[in-house]
């Protein structure tokens, strides 16, 4: 991997973690700056911050030379864009985040139904910046991953409103239920098509996929909960003021522990 060369090691590590093997050390995601501060023109306007390829390509791989990804740190940049996977909400923009206009009417005597259309103009533009992307990364320069799609609870609160869907929860929760569950089951479908257009040019993976508790947490943090946790369970996030001090740290993590084995079951 062009933007970590130590690479192998934390994706053998990461593997040992997810199958329950003995770690020679934690996992630990870390992150300083790299002595770089490459900067790239800005954006023409809010929604170019998001969606132009010409902006947010060169802007995620600064953002990538300008830091230092240490432990099991992998290079990769957010799409926020993979909000837009929304189910026809129409979004706005701005330099900070994506919102979305709550509809004007909901019939909760009718079953719900929400479903992804690959023709939406906003889906579109979002999946071809998503294959621009991994065009850009290569086989593995840097990790393109998942898509940062909202969840679905999320998505429904923003069709809704929050105090239209807090009502609808307690008034109808089988409309709910449903409408949760198609949209999970569209949007795990949108991730499998996304990973497949990729996945000939792009060497994708996606580390422990979230079996382990993966917590952002301040430096002088991290000891004291691999003491008090089990640190075969844990994926701690942290940063620290240089590379030096990121290795002074992972030296000085404990030795030798053994990843707990997770068995996932599921209920007919």
């Amino acid at each position: 991997m062009k933007f970590k060369p130590d690479w192998d090691e934390s994706k053998a590590r990461l593997t040992a973690l997810w199958n329950g093997e003995e770690l020679d050390r934690p996992c630990l995601f870390m992150t300083a700056g790299s002595g770089k501060n490459i900067k790239v023109p800005p954006p023409r306007d809010a929604e170019a911050r998001w969606l132009d390829p010409d902006y947010v390509i060169p802007a995620g791989i600064a953002s990538i030379e300008n830091q230092w990804w240490g432990g099991e740190a992998v290079p990769s940049f957010l799409l926020m864009a993979g909000w837009l996977e929304s189910f026809g909400a129409q979004p706005h923009f701005d330099a900070k985040t994506i919102w979305f206009d709550p509809v004007a009417a909901v019939d909760f005597d009718s079953p719900p139904d929400f479903r992804l259309d690959p023709a939406n103009p906003w889906i579109r533009r979002f999946e071809e910046l998503y294959v621009r992307c991994a065009e850009a990364a290569g086989a593995d320069d840097f990790l393109v991953g998942q898509p940062a799609m909202l969840p679905a609870s999320d998505i429904l609160a923003a069709h809704l409103g929050n105090d239209r869907y807090l009502e609808a929860m307690a008034l109808h929760p089988e409309w709910i239920d449903l409408a949760l569950r198609q949209m999970t089951g569209e949007l795990l479908a949108a991730r499998v098509r996304l990973q497949k257009r990729i996945s000939q040019t792009h060497a994708y993976w996606y580390g422990n996929a979230g079996r382990m508790v993966h917590v952002e947490v301040q430096p002088d943090q991290v000891k004291p909960l691999m003491n008090a946790l089990d640190p075969a369970l844990l994926l701690l996030h942290t940063w620290v003021a240089n590379p030096e001090a990121g290795r002074q740290m992972l030296a000085e993590l404990p030795r030798k522990v053994r990843a707990t084995k997770i068995q996932l079951t599921t209920k007919g």
